[in-house]
Parts: C-alpha cells; structure tokens; sequence
C-alpha cells in the first residue's frame, strides 16, 4: 500500500512538474509574441535628416566622427546673437515658431544637444551637463562666438545656465523658460508618464526598445496647458527622432546622469536674466521659476497664463515678443553678430523687476 501511495506521488510530482515547465513555456512564448509586438525599431539617421534635416540645418563634423545638428538663422550684423537650446526628449525644432519671428532682427542660433534630435547618439557618449556643456561650447567656437545671449527651455535652460558658469565672460544675458537647474521630483504625479517611467534604473533598458507612439503623444500632451494644439504632425516628429539609432539609449543616459548633478549655483549667475513661465507647467510649477528669479542676482519674471512648460511652442508670438523686448534693454556688442565681447548691460537690461506681465 505504501508503495502504491510513493508511486502515485511520484506520477503527481511529475505530472505538476511537466504542468509548470509547460506553463512557464508558454509564459515565455506570451513575453517573446508580446515584445515582438510591442517592439518599436530604431529609425536610421539619413531617413530622418531627410525629414527635418533640410535647410536652413547645417551639421558640424566633430574629429570622434560625430554630427552636432544646428541652425543659424538670421543677419549677421544684428545686434546679438542668441543661442537657443531645446529641452529632454526634444530638438531644435522647438524654437521655429519662435525663431520665425525673431530672425528678421536678430541672429538666432539653435542645436540639437547631444543624445537628441539629428545630433543623436555620440562617440564620446557624454549625456551628463558636462558632456552638453562640452557640445555647446564646441558649436560657440565654431561660429566664432565670443559674446552672445544664451537661453533654454527646461534642459536647455539648465544647460544654458552651467554654460554661463562655465564661460561667464562669454554671455551678455539669459534667457530661461520653464527651466531645470534647480530641485525636481520626477516621481510627482504631475511629470509626464513617459518622464516618470525613465526615472525608474530597471525600466529604462526596457524604454530604449518599446516606445510606442501613444506613450509619447501622453507625454507631449502633458507638458501643453491645452493639448487640443498637440498636432499628430507634431507628436509623430518628436517621436520618430526619440527613435534615431542608438537616441534612445542616450536618452536613458540622460536619465541616469540626473542622479548625480546637483542644483546649480545660480545665485553667481550676474548677467541680466529673462525668467519665462507658463503658469499651468506641471512639470516644473511656477514655484520654482519664482524661486530661480528671485536667487538671480538680476532677473525678470513673465508668466504666461495659458501656457504650460514648453511657452516657446504653445505661445511662439507672445515669447518671442518677450525675448525681443528684453533683447532691446541689452547694452549692443562692440561688433555686430556677437562675435566680441560687448560693453555690458544697460540699467534696464538689469531690471530685478518680479511682477507677472500678462500677455
């Protein structure tokens, strides 16, 4: 009878044993269909510069063989020259609503930071502010900058304002909208589903293959204070460059550098600043530009009412009409075109004015 008992239990194991090695097949089988499905491919880079590569974009070839994707438009005799920088997950095209109505008076220069856009994925694989200093700094020099104005939306404010700490004799002024630089929480409920899955070490393997489009139209409709205006023209551009060979990975580099840069000394910054904001950003609240306005030393803040963190895109008109007018106070070079150093800023230019203005 024992015998009997031992041998069933024997048949019982075996039969549960065969029943988990063919579930977990089959589990295995539903994962590998599932990620096949969900698989987003890579994009290759002349596809996509034939898409948003075409004129007025130039490409500066770099000795590692890498590309840095920029723009300059504008005369060359204006009174200065302003470098614009895009944010996260972004690209120079950002600033074409803005750029439109700025390049009749000044010379507007803007790039596709390292990891983003047509610049992408580099040989020297540096993503954290030092590396995106570095790639600022080499675009200035190749177009003989030695004093302009410097701004940024999000990551390109913050990127502005470690190039100003950086190179302070060569910025005259700052512009910054909706910018990084400070504290942020990305886990708040508020960021962006896309931002707060990069967040997470263990997703973003994950992240650099599956990126399906409705995860970046979420995230593109969430940083717009109206996201009726999110055009598919739109978010179909941001992502297919986020899709650029190896861009993904370098975007998750990104990510991880975050953990490591600590706020930026911006109480040093002493070039006049122009502090933009949308007041419905709910990536980086209005909070914190009041905080970064008032601990730079010379500043003035605008807040958009019906703009939320990318102004530049949802209000191109009233932020350039802002950046203009602020450009306006600035004391002129000692040359035209930015290309020396000028004789400083006017009073005006450093008005530490704090009221809103409404557009």
């Amino acid at each position: 009878m024992a015998r009997r008992r031992r041998m069933f239990s024997k048949r019982r194991e075996g039969f549960l044993g065969s029943l988990l090695r063919q579930l977990a097949g089959l589990l295995v089988i539903a994962l590998a269909i599932g990620y096949a499905l969900a698989y987003t491919p890579s994009i290759p880079r002349r596809a996509l510069e034939r898409l948003y590569g075409t004129p007025p974009s130039q490409f500066l070839q770099l000795p590692s063989g890498s590309r840095i994707h920029y723009r300059d438009e504008g005369p060359r005799d204006a009174p200065f020259t302003v470098l614009l920088l895009h944010g996260t997950a972004s690209s120079l095209h950002t600033w074409e609503g803005v750029v439109a109505r700025l390049k009749d008076r000044w010379r507007i220069v803007t790039m596709d930071l390292p990891g983003h856009g047509l610049t992408g994925a580099t040989a020297e694989g540096r993503y954290d502010r030092a590396g995106m200093v570095a790639a600022i700094a080499r675009l200035v020099d190749h177009l003989g900058l030695a004093r302009f104005v410097i701004g940024g939306n999000s990551m390109g404010g913050e990127m502005a304002m470690a190039y100003a700490l950086r190179y302070p004799d060569r910025v005259a002024a700052l512009v910054l909208i909706d910018s990084a630089g400070l504290a942020l929480d990305l886990s708040d409920r508020h960021v962006p589903i896309g931002f707060r899955l990069a967040a997470i070490p263990l997703l973003r393997p994950l992240i650099a293959r599956i990126t399906p489009r409705s995860l970046v139209e979420r995230s593109v409709r969430a940083v717009y204070a109206d996201p009726a205006r999110v055009t598919p023209a739109l978010v179909d551009r941001y992502w297919r460059l986020m899709r650029m060979e190896g861009s993904r990975r370098a975007l998750m580099k990104r990510f991880a550098a975050l953990a490591d840069e600590p706020p930026l000394a911006v109480e040093r910054l002493s070039v006049p600043a122009l502090v933009i904001w949308g007041r419905e950003d709910h990536l980086i609240p209005l909070a914190i530009g009041e905080e970064l306005s008032r601990r730079l030393p010379h500043s003035r803040l605008v807040v958009f009412d019906d703009a939320g963190h990318v102004p530049q895109e949802e209000r191109p008109s009233e932020t350039a009409r802002a950046i203009s007018g602020f450009l306006e106070t600035l004391a002129p070079p000692a040359r035209p075109g930015g290309d020396r150093k000028d004789t400083g800023p006017t009073d005006a230019g450093a008005d530490r004015s704090r009221g809103d203005k409404r557009p």
